[in-house]
């Protein structure tokens, strides 16, 4: 295995093998208790039950906050990145600086 002496994890079944190289911490937990680890967390881009209603009212709980802050802070919706932040907002023409309600345009 390529640099088997920084292998701290190895997660495997019968069909997948994942490999943790140099990890810090690392806790699992069961998929019984994810939500006691990530239950706080806002509606989920990719999910399944992605919730645009309850993203757009969490984003829109702090209305003087900077929207480019509010799309990185987990709680108002998970899966933002940095990258997907400045991307959308260069797209909607929006300044990251901003409130949300600043950035409000015609199109959903």
């Amino acid at each position: 295995m390529r640099d088997s002496h920084q292998i701290r994890l190895v997660l495997a079944n019968g069909d997948w093998q994942a490999i943790g190289y140099a990890l810090g911490v690392v806790e699992l937990i069961r998929t019984s208790e994810e939500s006691q680890v990530i239950g706080h967390l806002g509606p989920d881009l990719l999910g399944t039950d992605w919730d645009r209603a309850e993203a757009v009212r969490r984003l829109n709980a702090e209305p003087e906050r900077p929207i480019g802050e509010a799309l990185l802070d987990q709680h108002s919706l998970a899966g933002i990145g940095n990258v997907y932040k400045a991307e959308v907002l260069f797209l909607r023409g929006s300044i990251p600086g901003v409130p949300p309600g600043a950035c409000r345009t015609s199109t959903p």
